[in-house]
């Protein structure tokens, strides 16, 4: 038997790391494809900016930015399909998100839209908050330098 070394060990390593990336992405694929395909037409079609499992039985489902009324279209079909939980918030970048919840067979998916009309309801309220910045310097004693 060959005696291995650092590097050995390293390639070693670096395998198992990577057959462990690919167990996780083929149990996802697994997992993801079961659950996409028992969605309806409106939330497949859609270009979708992220799909991720994060739990057993647990997705999560963003899209891109959408323009105000693809959102407000998307809303309204998710809230027919038994959407629970539709919470809105107003993002940094100007536009609303509202995110829910649905049931596909056992697995719950979180869906995020990430666009969509302001609510009737909320207000926005300009808010500026003021801090104070404290910065340190490193200084050598011996030379008075700072580093």
């Amino acid at each position: 038997m060959a005696e291995t070394n650092r590097i050995v060990e390293k390639i070693n390593r670096d395998y198992q790391s990577a057959l462990k990336v690919y167990k996780v992405a083929r149990d996802f694929r697994r997992a993801g494809t079961e659950v996409a395909t028992q969605l309806p037409d409106f939330l497949t079609s859609i270009n979708w900016y992220t799909f991720r499992q994060d739990g057993e039985n647990q997705f999560y489902l963003e899209t891109w930015v959408l323009e105000e009324d693809e959102g407000d279209i998307l809303r309204n079909g998710l809230k027919h399909f038994g959407a629970y939980g539709m919470t809105p918030k107003f993002n940094s970048t100007n536009h609303w998100c509202y995110s829910c919840t649905i049931m596909v067979g056992e697995n719950e998916v979180k869906i995020v839209v990430d666009g969509g009309s302001k609510p009737p309801e909320c207000r926005i309220e300009e808010f500026r908050e003021t801090r104070e910045v404290i910065t340190y310097k490193a200084i050598c004693p011996e030379t008075g330098e700072e580093l």
